[in-house]
């Protein structure tokens, strides 16, 4: 029962609840160590076409590889879910700096942008993603995912 109750049907990456446990409880544990930690708002660019051109089971198995590329790009201590549609969190512990964090966010840009090949048509997507640091952007999850999301906005814009 309790895999079903936290984990995303479609790809069996997290959901929004577990997420928001496995984030609290590392808050905690910084509290104790002094670590830091980041959390990334990923949103994905161009997709909506994908459902509108090739269909809602096209859209999903592109979901489900997004999913198995993010998961890839992380280490397993880290924390990847699916909040919903086409938009993805992630939360890196120990995180040693920021330049550290923007090499884990240029890997995941790399290979979450690199065409989707399926039933014989190359689909190309971006990513847009924003980065918040605790304690610096927030103390509280959703000052933390505000912030991360703020940013991913604000890439977006940038990027159109």
């Amino acid at each position: 029962m309790f895999y079903p109750a936290n984990h995303d049907r479609l790809t069996g990456l997290a959901n929004r609840s577990l997420f928001y446990d496995r984030l609290q409880h590392a808050i905690s544990r910084f509290n104790r160590s002094g670590k830091r930690l980041a959390v990334l708002f990923m949103d994905m660019d161009r997709f909506k076409p994908v459902n509108d051109t090739y269909g809602h089971a096209t859209g999903d198995r592109v979901l489900k590889l997004i999913a198995e590329r993010i998961k890839t790009e992380l280490r397993t201590e880290d924390t990847v879910a699916r909040l919903g549609g086409d938009e993805f969190v992630a939360m890196l512990e120990d995180v040693e700096s920021h330049r550290q964090a923007d090499k884990v966010v240029e890997r995941l840009r790399a290979a979450i942008e690199r065409p989707y090949e399926l039933d014989g048509h190359t689909i190309y997507l971006g990513v847009s993603i924003g980065i918040a640091y605790y304690p610096e952007d927030g103390l509280l999850i959703d000052e933390l995912l505000e912030v991360a999301d703020r940013k991913m906005y604000g890439n977006k814009s940038a990027q159109a």
